[in-house]
């Protein structure tokens, strides 16, 4: 099941370090960014077995999750702070980008063209 987190911060007099880790039982094998983003979609699509976990780094957007159940869940992603953890099997798309978002993904699988379902 989809879940937010908060991600550590740790702060300074120099700035900030926020830390992606001990977030999968596995290592990321892929990480990617979307970025200059229009009023389309992305996404709309589920795994078959990769974890997604993805982070606003500016910006933000709308997250909707599909469940297996068919219940469907938003989550706002409007902190480079919120973590959101999306499971295999489950369909998810992204929309209401704001101006500027920078949506960071990071993948405990590598690419792979079967691991796409397309359906709800």
């Amino acid at each position: 099941m989809s879940k937010l987190i908060s991600l550590p911060v740790y702060t300074s007099n120099s700035g900030n370090l926020t830390v992606i880790e001990n977030i999968l039982s596995s290592s990321f094998e892929r990480v990617f960014f979307i970025d200059n983003l229009t009023n389309l979609s992305r996404g709309g699509h589920k795994h078959k077995f990769a974890t997604i976990v993805l982070v606003c780094l500016s910006g933000g957007c709308t997250v909707e999750i599909v469940n297996s159940k068919k219940e469907s869940t938003m989550f706002d992603l409007n902190s480079n702070l919120d973590c959101l953890i999306i499971e295999p099997m489950e369909w998810h798309q992204m929309f209401n980008f704001q101006t500027g978002t920078i949506l960071l993904a990071l993948s405990d699988k590598k690419y792979d063209p079967n691991d796409y379902i397309y359906e709800k």
